[in-house]
């Protein structure tokens, strides 16, 4: 994993590149995990060429090469427990009615932050009542910005430019990073407020757009206790996320910076993704975004980073793993992914999470 060059960004990240440095904002290039990358820019729909480090390249076929059994669409529907351990794996393939079970010697819970609470919830192990709660999503607000020069963002590797000039906004107030998101077609459709003519306009122009997302940081307020994972009476997995008055604030600052920044860029026009796109071109029309609303429904809102739900902690009435990602009370029961954290992180968080799986081998395999 290794930073990106800075003469490789695309446009799209170079707009951020160039509009944080002309305001004197702080700004650094990502890492990217590739190899012989190709710059195509269609890393989320699977690199063409195999570049990027992904398991399916790296980790799975290790382990299959070490004995590995790797069963493929099949969801682990149920864990039983019997005396302080799970005893039993209960599955099923996608698709069918063929079921199966799985007697572990050691279980571990890699299925994320929201696949992993609802495991735990369906299983019935829930001891203290927080399991699925303080879900963080570094909840997103985006801006488009429409340019004179072809942008094509949906080129080049995406996303390789950031800027935490905004993660530390004081004690009260919450923080935010920026980031410019791809513009393919389709995403970008699906992402723009637009319907109709409207909508039809903006596609026309998408290769002068480019994308700036802000990436909020919940969870480390005291007050900000984040979502909730349930699992409903018919098996469905459900996500509240309440939107408070201080999430509300941030989203209006960090539309304001985007703004400021993409006109820093060269932009000649900015649209909001509220349900009536607000349009500025110049910095004395940004006072239209103080009395614009905020909040769900609103605006668009992302997430593409869920964290929580089982968080790590020493104490059993507080967290549901320990420090060593070992459930409190079910003794060969690890969960190793993202949803220990207890707050969001303020980054991207597959690298920690790989970090966090490659500690994790160790204490897990000197349990079986």
């Amino acid at each position: 994993m290794h930073e990106w060059p800075t003469d490789m960004m695309n446009a799209n990240n170079q707009t951020l590149w160039n509009g944080a440095k002309s305001l004197g904002w702080k700004v650094e290039p990502l890492r990217r995990n590739v190899k012989g990358c190709v710059n195509s820019g269609y890393c989320g729909m699977g690199c063409p060429a195999d570049a990027k480090q992904g398991m399916l390249l790296t980790y799975i076929p290790d382990a299959l090469d070490k004995g590995m059994r790797l069963f493929a669409n099949t969801v682990a529907e149920r864990l039983v427990e019997t005396n302080g351990k799970i005893t039993k794996i209960e599955a099923k393939v996608t698709g069918t009615d063929t079921t199966f079970v799985i007697r572990p010697k050691v279980c571990v819970s890699a299925c994320g932050a929201i696949n992993g609470p609802a495991l735990f919830l369906r299983s019935g192990i829930n001891d203290n009542g927080l399991v699925g709660r303080r879900t963080f999503l570094h909840p997103v607000t985006g801006l488009a910005a429409i340019f004179q020069d072809p942008v094509n963002g949906w080129y080049g590797a995406p996303q390789s430019v950031s800027s935490h000039e905004f993660i530390d906004r004081g004690s009260d107030k919450i923080g935010f990073f920026l980031e410019h998101a791809p513009t393919h077609p389709v995403l970008s459709a699906t992402a723009s407020s637009g319907f109709g003519v409207s909508q039809q306009r903006f596609m026309q122009n998408l290769y002068r757009a480019s994308f700036v997302i802000a990436l909020h940081v919940d969870g480390i307020l005291d007050s900000d206790q984040g979502g909730r994972v349930t699992v409903a009476s018919n098996g469905r997995v459900n996500l509240s996320y309440p939107i408070s008055a201080q999430m509300k604030e941030g989203f209006k600052e960090s539309m304001k910076r985007m703004v400021e920044l993409s006109l820093a860029a060269g932009a000649a026009d900015t649209m909001s993704l509220h349900s009536t796109p607000i349009h500025i071109s110049s910095m004395d029309q940004i006072g239209q975004l103080e009395t614009a609303e905020y909040g769900a429904l609103k605006h668009g809102l992302f997430s593409a980073h869920q964290m929580g739900g089982l968080p790590m902690g020493s104490k059993p009435e507080s967290s549901v793993v320990n420090s060593q990602l070992q459930h409190h009370r079910i003794q060969n029961l690890f969960v190793v992914d993202g949803s220990v954290f207890p707050t969001a992180l303020g980054v991207n968080p597959s690298e920690t999470i790989y970090g966090l799986a490659h500690w994790a081998r160790d204490i897990v395999a000197g349990t079986v």
